[in-house]
């Protein structure tokens, strides 16, 4: 099984931190900072997520490096997450210092 998808273009280190913020955002969740919140809402004409389903209750988003993300941020332990979606020239995941573009 084939865990990482081949990208030969990505050096390896960079695809195993992107993989790596993946799986914290998976587990951890995401806060959504408010300037993030409202410029997708006027970008893409509607909400973050459905929050239909466990599996639409998450804002969607692809690293420039093509790693999607479903990160949630609705439920209950997402609170406090010190991961956040941000906006600050186009939309980025601020984890600490590391910012990563999406």
């Amino acid at each position: 099984m084939e865990i990482l998808r081949q990208n030969h273009e990505l050096a390896p280190e960079l695809a195993l931190a992107e993989q790596d913020l993946k799986l914290r955002i998976f587990s951890e969740g995401i806060a959504i900072d408010s300037r993030a919140e409202e410029t997708w809402q006027e970008l893409y004409e509607g909400e973050l997520s459905l929050n239909e389903y466990a599996s639409t209750a998450g804002a969607c988003v692809v690293t420039e490096n093509g790693t999607y993300i479903s990160a949630p941020y609705t439920q209950e332990f997402t609170k406090g997450s010190g991961i956040s979606l941000i906006y600050e020239d186009g939309f980025k995941i601020a984890d600490g210092k590391d910012v990563t573009a999406v």
